[in-house]
């Protein structure tokens, strides 16, 4: 969901911080949790989460993410609709019945109710002013969907998980088809495409959680008189004047559906009581005071941005006179909503972490410190080994500021990275949650038509450890542009190469839709890649995921086949050239033939990252391909392995292959196989 101030790009950023400072903790409450990103995130490691937000759409949300732990049965409500769940298979989704009532919910027909007669053109008519927020479809769907709710409500057929997790749903898909810019303070004047879409409902993610967790839609400082003890209070308050109930008014009264009153051009619903101390900075100033008064936390975290309209030297003020303080920052490139692709100055997102006074004493105030301060500290060393020294080849300069600045030091010529950034990178295994729906989906359900396409967020986390910015990145096997799509991520050049004209096209519209800058994408084989660049072009980083025919140009077998019945292959085209369509020997030359030619063009000391996924052994053959590809590019002269990193995507389902007879594992893990030209 677009949700302004929205911390889901910055969740690493958050998480590292946390990891850095050692923190014990094991309560985590955040006080105004919005769209609940950051909550999720910690609810994923395993924290008790409180969350709460004056918004009651943000309450609906928290009531799924945040407190259920699993999927509603909708038990009386399956039986009154007669509805068949049954599913092919011993194996039954966990979230079948639920999916089966979106289903039912996503068939029904449209009325024309609230929705339609004061937020669409259709049903403004005849008013003074005609609103423009949905096509007159949408809008009844919207009215359909809301009314069945309600009316399910009161019948008793839905108890209050079943009821929060449809309305989570209808809330959740509704920005999708919205005709506007970001906000519901104003619609376009013109129709933006996706209003034309047609509103479907998805099954909410139910993240799976031992504790009980708490979610409120209180003011901040009544709900800390309420809670006794808070191991980590997070703070993200708004940042300037612009309350947020006129910002999501219309989702605020989809998720009441009190039918209010309304006024004026976008029909605004009142908002009095739901009005931020934070939204002032002199009222704002003095919350966070009464906030640090309670001090019923052991540490407070506030993210706040350089845009903010509270001083920082107000800020620091404030924490010094209680307690310790330190501050960090992170630059991070901010798109607009209606940017049309183009690109705003960084935003510094600042970070606060304060202890009170009688929490930690002795603690030396540390508000950007050097890393020769730094190495004089041992109590804040968490990142070395033991806690006894960095190295002073991580951290050789003191240029470099940290924890977590993004300064770098000048003897850095590989990337933009600060110490920290560049320690965690060094993670052997990367575990990631990356959601398909929504913004961070990066239009999945276009980019989904490949069989094999890679996260955008995965694949900048490795643009930005190889590469400066503005610098130069290859992808000779490119699909529907995961690399490309970082590349405009993180200010990076890409080039892209692909056999497959449908897999670039798709690539554009996602580039449209998403409204980032459309790199290079050529249409051409790889193998003839001299024929496809200029002479002199220079690249300083290839990331590549190749197509890996074993897997996906056979028939499907097992569990794929039981529950669709189906088991034709799903091959990345239809092209002899294709390397995914040729047997494992003639693939195996070809890549080493293709990254060989690529090497070309790829500067000196610059690095290689390919992605590659093993097979199921079979026989007396390994079927590791990711050694068979290592020794076979190890042939190519001035290439050397420098190593690899796991990729374990967390969001894939566990099947029982093999059950009740054999061990065969899940492989849920891609290796990416890291080279480098030595000359």
């Amino acid at each position: 969901m677009r949700f302004i101030g929205c911390k889901e790009k910055l969740l690493d950023f958050i998480g590292d911080f946390v990891r850095q400072k050692d923190i014990k903790f094991k309560t985590f409450c955040d006080l105004f949790a919005g769209t609940g990103s950051v909550a999720k995130y910690f609810k994923r490691l395993g924290y008790k989460i409180i969350s709460n937000d004056l918004l009651y759409f943000s309450y609906v949300l928290q009531k799924v993410y945040i407190e259920q732990n699993q999927y509603p049965k909708f038990i009386e409500l399956i039986k009154y609709l007669g509805i068949d769940t049954f599913n092919e298979g011993l194996f039954i989704s966990e979230n079948q019945d639920a999916k089966s009532v979106i289903n039912y919910l996503n068939n029904i027909e449209g009325i024309e109710d609230f929705i339609y007669n004061n937020y669409s053109p259709e049903g403004t008519q005849n008013q003074p002013n005609v609103r423009k927020y949905f096509t007159g479809s949408n809008a009844k769907k919207i009215d359909a969907i809301r009314e069945k709710i309600e009316e399910w409500k009161g019948k008793g057929l839905l108890n209050e998980q079943e009821y929060f997790f449809l309305l989570c749903s209808l809330i959740e898909s509704v920005p999708f088809v919205s005709n506007i810019s970001g906000t519901y303070a104003a619609f376009l004047k013109e129709w933006d495409k996706r209003a034309f879409k047609t509103l479907t409902l998805e099954t909410p993610e139910i993240i799976k959680s031992n504790e009980i967790n708490e979610v409120f839609n209180i003011n901040g400082l009544s709900l800390l008189d309420q809670i006794e003890e808070i191991d980590v209070l997070y703070l993200d308050p708004p940042y300037n004047e612009r309350q947020y109930t006129p910002n999501y008014h219309i989702l605020e009264t989809i998720a009441k559906w009190d039918k209010p009153y309304i006024k004026g051009v976008t029909g605004m619903r009142p908002y009095e009581e739901q009005k931020s101390e934070f939204c002032n900075s002199m009222t704002g100033l003095k919350a966070l005071e009464e906030i640090i008064k309670k001090n019923n936390f052991k540490h407070l975290i506030l993210s706040y941005n350089d845009e903010g309209i509270i001083p920082e030297k107000e800020i620091l003020g404030l924490f010094n006179k209680y307690g310790k303080v330190e501050l960090v920052e992170l630059d991070y490139q901010r798109y607009k909503s209606n940017s049309n692709g183009e690109r705003k100055e960084k935003v510094k997102e600042r970070m606060y972490y304060f202890v009170p006074l009688d929490q930690k004493k002795g603690t030396k105030e540390l508000i950007r410190l050097t890393s020769t301060e730094i190495r004089k500290n041992e109590n804040f060393l968490p990142l070395s080994s033991n806690n006894k020294t960095i190295n002073d080849n991580l951290f050789p300069s003191d240029n470099l500021i940290i924890p977590n600045k993004s300064k770098t030091s000048i003897e850095n010529k590989l990337n933009d990275l600060s110490g920290p950034e560049w320690l965690y990178f060094l993670n052997s295994v990367e575990v990631t949650h990356y959601p398909t729906n929504g913004s961070d989906g990066f239009a999945h359900y276009l980019r989904k038509k490949h069989p094999s396409p890679k996260p955008p967020q995965l694949m900048k986390k490795f643009i930005d450890f190889f590469t400066k910015e503005n610098q130069n990145v290859l992808d000779p096997f490119m699909g529907v542009g995961g690399t490309l799509i970082a590349c405009s991520l993180s200010n990076r050049n890409g080039i892209g190469i692909d056999l497959s004209s449908e897999y670039i096209n798709i690539y554009r519209l996602v580039c449209k839709e998403l409204g980032i800058k459309e790199q290079i994408s050529i249409v051409g084989n790889s193998l003839q890649i001299d024929e496809l660049l200029e002479k002199d072009t220079v690249v300083d980083f290839i990331l590549t995921d190749p197509p890996y025919g074993e897997m996906l140009s056979k028939k499907r077998t097992g569990q794929r086949k039981k529950k669709t019945g189906e088991a034709v292959a799903t091959p990345f085209t239809d092209y002899e050239v294709d390397l995914g369509n040729m047997d494992r020997d003639c693939f195996l030359e070809s890549l080493k033939d293709v990254i060989q030619k690529s090497m070309k063009y790829l500067k000196p000391k610059g690095y290689i990252a390919i992605f590659v996924k093993d097979l199921q052994p079979k026989n007396r053959d390994h079927n590791m391909l990711h050694c068979l590809v290592t020794n076979k590019l190890l042939e190519i002269p001035n290439l050397s392995f420098r190593g690899y990193k796991i990729w374990y995507d967390a969001t894939q389902k566990l099947y029982p292959f093999g059950y009740p007879h054999a061990f065969v594992a899940n492989q849920f893990h891609q290796f990416i196989l890291i080279f480098r030209k030595e000359k």
